[in-house]
């Protein structure tokens, strides 16, 4: 069963749909970083981790664009 919320508007949900990120906003995973201790060493990140991170500043990056200038202010 999938679990939903609504953030005050179908437009909102639509977009988080449309962009298939609801598991970043319904239940956040964050991966690893890095895998095993060598691909630190070599600076070598996790694959799901920079796909992670993309949906991530997406997400963050689209509803700071939804708040107002004074909202925004006091959120950063």
């Amino acid at each position: 069963m999938i679990q939903t919320i609504s953030f005050g508007g179908n437009m909102v949900d639509l977009v988080i749909k449309a962009h298939k990120i609801q598991q970043f906003v319904l239940n956040p995973v964050v991966q690893q970083h890095f895998l095993p201790k060598e691909d630190r060493i070599i600076d070598c990140l996790n694959p799901e981790y920079n796909a992670w991170e993309v949906h991530d500043q997406l997400l963050l990056v689209w509803l700071q664009s939804t708040l107002s200038k004074s909202v925004l202010y006091r959120v950063l």
